[in-house]
């Protein structure tokens, strides 16, 4: 009998240390899908107030709803740190056909530094190419 119950024992631990295993894979799965979705919401009035470039950066990714990656851009822009001119130039590339005059008065906020970025990346990229004129005509008045 004593035997017997030595056996239930580590039956029961190793169906106890199952069920935390089985926990900590759903907790994983669930921080893992947190980081890929992008978590919450950002708040991209109080990034700007704590001129939190690299999030608001980051924000300008964010599928789930285009109105904060407007939002983002022209917080970029306001901000005017040169830091965000690259991944601005790369939100030209967007698929949303109003996301490229955001990012034009963006960058003419930042203003000169980012003419010269801007048009490297418009002589290899055609898609880019129209919208840097449009952004070299306002750019110049």
């Amino acid at each position: 009998m004593y035997m017997g119950s030595v056996h239930m024992n580590k039956e029961a631990q190793f169906m106890r240390s199952n069920k935390t295993l089985r926990l900590l894979l759903y907790l994983a799965v669930i921080a893992i899908s947190v980081l890929l979705i992008g978590g919450c919401t950002p708040n991209i009035e109080k990034l700007q107030n704590k001129q939190d470039v690299e999030s608001l950066i980051k924000a300008l990714n964010y599928e789930p709803d285009i109105k904060i990656r407007d939002n983002a851009v022209a917080a970029l822009g306001e901000i005017g740190d040169k830091r965000a001119m690259e991944p601005l130039i790369e939100v030209l590339k967007d698929e949303d056909e109003e996301v490229p005059s955001w990012v034009l008065d963006a960058l003419i906020k930042i203003g000169e530094p980012s003419v010269e970025p801007l048009i490297e990346v418009a002589l290899k990229d055609e898609k880019v190419r129209g919208w840097v004129v449009d952004f070299i005509w306002a750019a110049k008045d």
